[in-house]
């Protein structure tokens, strides 16, 4: 089937937050001026929005995940990761910021520390509610290589593990914002440091079939890195289109950890499905994949004319390496100072709206986190206005 990319959906008046937090100047062309956020602009899969569209026609109640759903997890999961999950290790949750959260309260001790990469959900996001909890925090910075690609700093990791009270280590794979697919061998001795230490690792796969060029992002699992403890969530929201939706799987290996998870689950009464979500899942997962497959290649395109544009006429700002999510990373240092200067250029003069390295921590001070997952039309006519004002300024190589 051929599908529909070249049209932003409407988002006005149906509750979307980013409709009322964009910025005001952006609101009357957002179709054309908006690049920020991690979700896709494009229309749902027709398959994804028949299926919702009977299933609101039909009674709610309330609402688990039976063999059906189950068959529809592992199967995805075997095909596009080559992951075999068994059906008593899969807790079906709420989203990946409950789940992180939830993990650790269930887990850990107050007083404990957790440990993040710098990228990890905005981090001032974690670190506020890891306060609010009374857990203590602990930040590895990434390893940027003369490429602009990154690499885990595992030395740096197994000195935070060795921490009084080190319990928890949160993991993002594929990496989001920089795209990065960690390879096996480093998600392996991650694994050993965490065994070696007693640290549980929670794994954010949720882009982990969002990927570029056939690559397989390897799991946190027990079969691919040899880990004891491990809360793996994934989710078929970023790969589907279904950010906003707040529904996940969490794949948990250890039997004692799935314990402790189900009894802290069962305290607080998180437990019931929303129906849509059961529809939305076996839906995408067993009907949906050719539509992503046409989704990522789309993207991919986007994102190869929006390196090019990068390296011919803005030479001194580089873009990391994609090979997942269908965000670009762009580092603009090498051209404009400071974060003031670069929402200046971006937003007052060339109308582009984008995500800024300033909510990522201080080492990703001068980047921009692009969204590519657009009409390539809107696209080339942001690179215009980019191209536009770059001229205005003197700073454009033809």
């Amino acid at each position: 089937m051929k599908y529909d990319f070249s049209r932003v959906p409407d988002i006005t008046g149906i509750g979307i937050k980013d409709e009322w937090r964009m910025p005001e100047n952006a609101k009357a062309n957002y179709k054309e001026e908006y690049f920020s956020g991690a979700n896709m602009r494009f229309p749902l899969a027709p398959e994804l929005a028949r299926a919702l569209a009977e299933r609101a026609a039909k009674p709610f109640d309330y609402t688990g995940a039976d063999a059906r759903y189950y068959a529809a997890v592992t199967g995805w999961l075997r095909e596009r990761r080559r992951w075999d999950v068994r059906q008593e290790t899969i807790l079906p949750f709420y989203g990946i910021l409950q789940a992180v959260m939830t993990s650790a309260l269930a887990l850990l001790q107050p007083g404990e520390r957790i440990i993040v990469f710098p990228s990890s959900y905005s981090n001032y996001m974690l670190r506020e509610a890891a306060a609010r909890a009374g857990f203590g925090f602990e930040e590895v910075e990434l390893l940027r290589g003369e490429d602009g690609g990154y690499r885990l700093d595992l030395a740096a990791a197994e000195r935070a593990m060795a921490l009084p009270d080190t319990k928890m280590l949160i993991l993002v794979n594929p990496d989001n914002p920089t795209g990065t697919v960690w390879t096996r061998e480093e998600l392996v001795r991650l694994a050993e440091l965490a065994n070696r230490h007693g640290v549980i690792i929670f794994s954010d796969e949720i882009f982990g079939e969002v990927v570029t060029g056939g690559q397989r992002v390897t799991p946190m699992s027990r079969a691919d890195c040899g880990i004891e403890q491990a809360v793996v969530c994934t989710s078929p929201s970023k790969a589907f289109n279904l950010v906003g939706t707040v529904h996940s799987n969490l794949i948990i290996e250890n039997p004692e950890l799935m314990t402790q998870m189900k009894a802290y689950i069962s305290r607080t009464f998180l437990r019931d499905m929303d129906p849509f979500m059961y529809t939305a899942t076996v839906t995408a997962y067993t009907e949906c994949g050719g539509w992503l497959d046409s989704a990522m290649a789309y993207c991919g395109a986007n994102a190869r004319r929006l390196e090019a544009f990068l390296r011919k006429h803005l030479p001194q700002v580089r873009m990391s390496p994609i090979a997942a999510t269908y965000m670009a990373w762009i580092d603009w240092n090498g051209l404009l100072r400071g974060e003031d200067e670069l929402r200046a250029f971006l937003e007052d003069e060339a109308h582009v709206y984008v995500d800024y390295g300033s909510m990522y921590g201080r080492s990703a001070s001068g980047f921009t986190r692009f969204n590519a997952a657009l009409p390539a039309d809107v696209l080339e006519r942001a690179l215009s206005r980019i191209a536009a004002a770059a001229k205005a300024r003197g700073i454009y190589r033809e």
